[in-house]
């Protein structure tokens, strides 16, 4: 929401799921990233088609987009949520990179 409102001014994202599709895809052999991979496997010709199509529901491109404040937490040992998806939401969000 905080990407998609500038009058959210605070979140709490606990530990956000289904970011940086890429990434996870290419770390992670469980549901659901198991069966984008194996899409992309079968149909090699749509491979960048699945991941534009993807990053309209890309948490990394919200995150990109929020201008609130937010404080996020990460499993470090998570096999669904793995945390090199969630850092790349937190170094999306622009006050960040002030």
């Amino acid at each position: 929401m905080a990407g998609l409102s500038p009058s959210v001014r605070v979140v709490m994202p606990d530990v956000p799921f289904l970011c940086h599709y890429l990434r996870a895809t290419e770390i992670q052999a469980t549901h659901p990233y198991e069966e984008i991979s194996k899409f992309c496997q079968t149909h090699r010709d749509k491979v960048g088609t699945v991941f534009r199509t993807l990053a309209c529901f890309d948490g990394v491109n919200f995150a990109a987009r929020a201008t609130a404040r937010a404080l996020f937490s990460v499993a470090l040992m998570d096999e669904v949520c793995a945390p090199s998806t969630v850092l790349a939401c937190v170094w999306m969000i622009p006050w960040r990179r002030r």
